[in-house]
């Protein structure tokens, strides 16, 4: 396939805005590729930016990570627990605040 002076297109790989170009960058391309006409969209969609077949939008964001203080906390409470460790001994480590 040929594009065409003035259009921009994406190419999707695996449902997802994966490069945006226009005639300058890709003149040709492989029938084989799913390329979309972004050209008219009222948003131009990003790379990484979801494709259902229709319609782009933007991917959920990523879960926080959990805290580390969190995840310490509470491996340290598990080894009280299981009498790993004392409560006195994970004080005596611990550096004094001023």
């Amino acid at each position: 396939m040929k594009a065409i002076i003035g259009k921009r297109y994406t190419i999707i790989q695996n449902a997802r805005c994966h490069f945006k170009f226009d005639i300058t960058t890709l003149p040709e391309w492989h029938d084989g590729l799913q390329v979309v006409d972004i050209t008219d969209l009222p948003r131009e969609p990003e790379e990484g930016d979801l494709y259902d077949g229709v319609t782009f939008s933007k991917p959920p964001a990523p879960p926080a990570p959990a805290s580390r203080a969190s995840g310490n906390a509470e491996l340290v409470n598990a080894l009280i627990k299981k009498g790993i460790i004392t409560r006195g001994e994970i004080d005596a480590e611990l550096p004094t605040r001023p």
